[in-house]
């Protein structure tokens, strides 16, 4: 797992446990994870940096 795996990982846990502290239960929790997962599989997450002309 390179560097932006790691990250996007990291911010995945610290996402599900905020939810977990707003009341989300666990089977809600597990579809989002469910729907993370494919995200971070198809590369949503890996978008580059643009900068300005």
């Amino acid at each position: 797992m390179d560097a932006k795996g790691i990250i996007n990982y990291y911010g995945i846990l610290r996402i599900l446990k905020a939810l977990e502290g707003h009341g989300f239960t666990q089977k809600e929790l597990k579809r989002i994870t469910a729907h993370l997962e494919l995200e971070v599989e198809r590369g949503l997450f890996c978008s580059q940096s643009k900068q300005a002309a």
